[in-house]
């Protein structure tokens, strides 16, 4: 049966997504084998790589295997259908059965009934018919021949086969040695923009001359000002300003402001969009974008307004006992944007949430051995103001006595990451599916309780992090299954480079909030960022780069649904 899926994601609106199809696959395995040989001699090919892929379109392998010294190779994927890839460092790759491209690739079904054994591949050795490509590079405005450009080029279709050079002093380069095939080509040197070669060079034992670059000049100018408070004219330190080439959205310069409110950064020529951001701030931008040329553009000032916090309080209690629940956590996001906080409950059940900003808020409350808990209606912020007696009843999760547990660390001080958020993914009888959230604390420790005794996958999210899934998986179908009781579930997290840019929005099926989807962040066939849903079906990508994106969603039991063209 298939489900509609929204996917709702917030930018400067919000945008609504018609239903998706969904369907879930079974959590049972089999296997897949051949082998893999030369396409003229039939020899075996030791060595070689074999992927199977998911048709619904995941660019992530969901098994690999390597062929062994007599050709053949088997592994193991969950039921469902597949595409299948072998490749070699000397072969052109190829795609069962027989085809030379995914999309004319011929699926493999993997159920109890068909373990296929006969997936073999002939792959094809590059030709011993050898030529050549070869040009020059000079400079776009004066003709002048450039030195020391650098010149790749890559093999379409075959990810393997990839060369480098440089031009002489006189901007001539040579690619020798190159077998049959069809090459892209692209050229760079410092203080120029880079370039690409307009169409595909085929090669076919012959030599090609005059693929020539001539590169544009980088023009350095800048933009320099001060960030001030609009109330008070005062300036403001340690503001961050974000300058995004408006032809480029993923090209963009910052700066931060010095005691004085002052900024300034260099930057090449070009139309630029200018942010500026600060703590206890609205975020602010200009309304024209600044035109750079070759010389600093001064007075490029920005007026932020600042924040009048508000709060909001409440009780947590036990829906059955009445009884107050210390230690529960709750959290605010705003509904419009990508603010929130969290607070923890007191002795007594109190919390209150603070330095919360104006607007409109979604509310929810975990507690270990309970289930978390949405607050029915948006709670409102004004300026200054307290929100008092947004109390949950919290109702007692299942007497199940299991737990996962570990800690939180940065890979490179090893130091604990505190406030990280741990997701558990669960499936199998006696519940279907179900996610539980849990955060680490100050010493990066963390722990699930009240777990059913089925299978587990954990991911770790953290601002300033690559996402994680056990054991050091960047996917979610590779993570690791983890069964409670399992101590020992740590995650050591790699610093990531944040961008300047937000992207949120909420999942929702028949109406319903979708808790525990994960969500993707794509730029054509790469992953760039990885979330997860909250109880309300909310979702938020922070410190991504500018650009045009494509959301996809993942429900652990494998529903999908995507949204295209997003540009943040």
């Amino acid at each position: 049966m298939k489900k509609p899926f929204q996917v709702a994601l917030l930018v400067l609106a919000w945008v609504f997504l018609m239903g998706l199809p969904a369907s879930a696959q079974q959590p049972d395995f089999g296997t897949v084998s051949g082998i893999v040989t030369v396409q003229d001699s039939g020899e075996p090919i030791p060595g070689a790589v074999i992927k199977a892929y998911h048709v619904n379109g995941h660019h992530w392998p969901a098994a690999m295997a390597w062929s062994d010294s007599i050709g053949n190779y088997e592994f193991t994927v969950p039921y469902g259908e597949y595409h299948i890839k072998a490749e070699r460092w000397g072969f052109f790759p190829e795609w069962w059965e027989e085809a030379a491209s995914r999309q004319d690739a011929t699926p493999v079904t993997v159920d109890e009934e068909n373990n296929p054994e006969n997936i073999n591949f002939t792959l094809t050795e590059f030709t011993t018919e050898e030529g050549s490509i070869s040009g020059t590079v000079t400079d776009a405005g004066t003709t002048e021949p450039i030195e020391e450009a650098t010149i790749a080029l890559h093999m379409v279709g075959n990810p393997h086969f990839h060369r480098v050079t440089h031009s002489l002093e006189d901007g001539s380069y040579l690619f020798e040695n190159l077998p049959t095939g069809t090459y892209m080509l692209n050229c760079f040197k410092e203080g120029y923009f880079p370039a690409e070669y307009p169409e595909p060079v085929e090669v076919n034992g012959d030599d090609i001359t005059g693929i020539d670059f001539a590169l544009e000049q980088l023009v350095i100018g800048g933009i320099a000002g001060m960030v001030t408070d609009a109330t008070t004219d005062e300036p403001i330190a340690h503001a961050w300003v974000i300058a995004t080439l408006t032809e480029d959205p993923h090209f963009h310069r910052w700066a931060v402001t010095n005691d004085d409110g002052e900024y300034v950064m260099e930057m090449p020529s070009g139309t630029y969009h200018i942010d500026a951001w600060a703590y206890g701030y609205i975020h602010g931008s200009l309304e024209e974008p600044v035109v750079v040329e070759d010389s600093i553009v001064t007075g490029v000032d920005i007026a932020l307004m600042p924040i009048v916090f508000g709060s909001i309080s409440g009780t947590v209690y036990d829906s059955i006992t009445g009884e107050t629940i210390a230690h529960a956590m709750v959290e605010a996001r705003i509904i419009h944007g990508w603010h929130r906080r969290h607070a923890w409950s007191d002795s007594v059940g109190n919390y209150t949430l603070e330095y919360l900003r104006p607007g409109d808020y979604r509310v929810n409350a975990f507690a270990h051995g309970y289930y978390p808990k949405v607050y029915p209606d948006t709670v409102t912020i004004e300026g200054g103001e307290n929100v008092p007696g947004i109390d949950f009843y919290l109702v007692p999760a299942e007497p199940f006595d299991g737990y996962i547990a570990g800690t939180v660390t940065d890979e490179n001080t090893s130091e604990p990451v505190a406030g990280a958020l741990l997701v558990a993914f669960g499936f199998g009888p006696p519940h279907h599916f179900r996610t539980r959230f849990t955060r680490s604390g100050d010493d990066g420790s963390y722990i699930f309780e009240n777990l059913p005794p089925v299978e587990f996958k954990v991911l770790c999210l953290s601002f300033g992090y690559e996402p994680e899934f056990f054991d050091d998986k960047d996917n979610w179908w590779d993570a690791d299954i983890v069964t409670p009781d399992a101590d020992d579930i740590d995650f050591v997290l790699t610093p990531a480079v944040s961008g300047p840019r937000v992207l949120a929005g909420t999942v929702t099926e028949n109406g319903l909030p979708v808790t525990g989807a994960l969500v993707f962040a794509k730029q054509g066939d790469e992953v760039k960022d990885i979330t997860v849903t909250y109880p309300d079906g909310s979702y938020i990508f922070e410190g991504i780069e500018s650009g045009d994106y494509i959301i996809e969603v993942l429900t652990p039991s494998e529903n999908e649904g995507s949204l295209e063209n997003v540009t943040v």
